[in-house]
């Protein structure tokens, strides 16, 4: 039920605070050797590796870059199409980070228009109450009113002034390579952490 970035942490927090529990309960199981469990175990496991899959992706990937819920589950969807150590979840991985590339990142409250609620293309600094607005909207907005639309104060200035620092920052300049470290993060768990990590499993095919 995932509606913000900020909604990610709840999650994030709940799973690294119930892994360490999961996993003894895990390895206890297997000692056991009963050929009776050895499929209810193996479908722990391979669930256990979903959700590291999902916490991964979402500290590593989805938190830092802004990715909004909607993508983050749509790009989820790789992990339910079946077990993560195989080839096909390997490219399924890579296309993953490459579709990424061209979907839009939420962003946050300081690039919306306090008067349209929308993100901002061309924000201005309203010099008598010094904050940042769409311009369009704050212009129209000043044709009819004297006052601040977020503190209601009589303004001193309806003067305009471009906020070119929000503009650099909106046109993500570094969008690329935001993403590409975070693609590698995530892909140095992928490949050497559950591929080719201590759980006593490989990649199931080449």
């Amino acid at each position: 039920s995932w509606k913000h970035v900020k909604d990610y942490g709840v999650w994030i927090q709940m799973f690294k605070l119930a892994q360490p529990t999961a996993v003894q309960m895990l390895e206890s199981s297997r000692k056991l050797e009963e050929e009776k469990l050895s499929g209810d175990i193996n479908k722990i496991s391979h669930r256990l590796e979903q959700l590291q899959f999902m916490f991964t992706f979402l500290r590593d990937v989805a938190v830092p870059l802004r990715v909004g819920p909607s993508v983050a589950a749509s790009t989820l969807k790789v992990i339910d199409q079946g077990r993560l150590r195989t080839s096909a979840a390997l490219r399924s991985v890579i296309r993953m980070f490459n579709n990424l590339r061209f979907e839009i990142m939420e962003r946050g409250d300081e690039f919306r228009c306090p008067l349209s609620l929308t993100e901002m293309k061309d924000p201005v600094i309203l010099k008598g109450d010094g904050i940042t607005y769409e311009r369009k909207y704050i212009e129209e907005y000043l044709k009819d009113n004297d006052t601040s639309p977020k503190t209601l104060q009589k303004l001193t200035s309806k003067e305009l002034i471009p906020n070119n620092k929000i503009a650099k920052s909106l046109k993500a300049i570094n969008t690329e390579t935001q993403i590409k470290n975070a693609a590698l993060r995530f892909m140095e768990f992928y490949i050497f952490e559950l591929c080719f990590g201590d759980s006593g499993e490989r990649m199931t095919d080449k």
